[in-house]
């Protein structure tokens, strides 16, 4: 995987419906890089055939742990 990437997780609504895929990187500058590189391109297709779903960057503004 690419430098800076640290997990990635793929949630699919039990309707088949809607795909939350959650992937966490150590900077939005290297997760820009990785975005153009052919296995995240890879990666968003083999996403695509869950569920429908677009691709939106969020920031981390919360984080509660038990």
């Amino acid at each position: 995987m690419r430098a800076g990437f640290i997990s990635a997780s793929l949630h699919a609504s039990l309707d088949g419906k809607r795909v939350i895929n959650y992937v966490q990187w150590r900077s939005r500058e290297e997760m820009e890089v990785a975005t153009q590189d052919q296995d995240f391109i890879a990666m968003k297709k083999q996403v695509g055939k869950f569920a429908p779903h677009d691709f939106n960057f969020y920031e981390v503004v919360v984080t509660m742990e038990a």
